[in-house]
């Protein structure tokens, strides 16, 4: 699966084993602009795992590596700037 994030974070593209795809959905996603909510970017990207135990699951998180933004109580509901 493919999640982008900054000030929030959205899935691009769902679970898949096709590569072609996500390097295309990849190529998608702009770079820049709004926060670096990790938490949010995270926990999409978890949403997007297959449960199946034979296939495995990967998260690869590229960041400029600055939180800009912390979630209260991980529901999302009360963002802050820190």
């Amino acid at each position: 699966s493919l999640t982008k994030f900054g000030s929030n974070a959205s899935v691009v593209k769902s679970f898949t084993d096709d590569m072609s795809t996500v390097n295309t959905g990849i190529d998608s996603v702009s770079s820049g602009g709004g926060g670096t909510n990790w938490e949010d970017g995270l926990l999409k990207a978890q949403g997007t795992f297959d449960p199946r135990t034979d296939k495995p699951n990967l998260v690869i998180f590229a960041s400029d590596g600055n939180p800009t933004f912390r979630i209260g109580g991980g529901n999302g509901s009360d963002v802050t700037q820190a």
